[in-house]
Parts: structure tokens; sequence; C-alpha cells
């Protein structure tokens, strides 16, 4: 399964959160990990609509709702791949610049989890990106003086 639906994800976990009482400003501590060969089951794209009771009582014969996208996956992760990975569902999977909620999970018995989550189209995921170089530096031991 990794070969076919498998694809690169980061699983992001809430650490502590802190709140400055002067300025209000939160402060949100997260880990990334970055898991290579998670299996990404496709995604079930549908409209869902929403309808409040204001509306519903306004307008009987209810025309029109509020509508958005919503996506869901299901993402297994083998815990071969990251052993010391402990699912919460304050967690977060980011897939594709997509921002995806945890909605239910569980372990399975070969080791490992089976997660379903959703994403709201447009969500910004407040990715941790790495830095690294891709080329690779030889230096020397002279050095030379430029005017």
């Amino acid at each position: 399964m990794k070969r076919e639906y498998g694809g690169r994800i980061d699983f992001y976990k809430q650490g502590t959160v802190s709140s400055d009482a002067k300025t209000g400003q939160r402060t949100v501590n997260k880990t990334k990990l970055t898991i290579d060969h998670a299996v990404i089951l496709p995604a079930d794209v549908a409209r869902k609509e929403i309808r409040g009771i204001s509306l519903i009582s306004a307008n009987k014969s209810l025309v029109s709702g509020g509508g958005y996208d919503s996506s869901a996956c299901v993402f297994i992760i083998d815990q071969r791949d990251v052993p010391n990975l402990i699912v919460a569902k304050d967690d977060w999977i980011v897939h594709e610049h997509k921002k995806f909620v945890i909605d239910h999970f569980e372990a399975f018995e070969l080791g490992g989890w089976i997660i379903a989550a959703r994403a709201l189209l447009g969500e910004v995921p407040e990715q941790i990106f790495d830095k690294r170089a891709k080329t690779s530096i030889t230096l020397s031991d002279t050095s030379t003086e430029t005017p």
C-alpha cells in the first residue's frame, strides 16, 4: 500500500500554549514529525451545507443554505516509520499544503495508526519549513587576500 498510495505528510503535535497577559498574544509550541511513507487514501470531496435555525424559521422552503467545501482523508501510519509517535486528538496533519484536523484515530494490531481527518479547503496550515542545503561546499585550508 505504501508504494501505490504512499506519500509524505507532516504530523504536528501541539505542545504548551501560553498567553501574554499584557498583549493578549497567544504562543503555541508545536513539534513537527515528517513521515515520508504514510498511506494516504483518496479524499472524498463533497459540498456540505449548514443551515441555522434562524434560516429555517425565516424561509420555510429552504431554497439555499450556507455551504462550505470539506475534504476527508484516511491516513495510515506505520509504527516502524515513527516508533515514538503517540497520536492525540489535538494533533493535526499537513499534506500538500492542506491542514487536516483529526476526527478520530485508532491503533491497529500490526503496529501503527489509522487516522480519519478532515480539512476545510483554504485554511492556512501554519507549517514549519525545514532549511536544508542540497549542495555541498568543499573547504580548503588556504585563503587568498583580495584587494
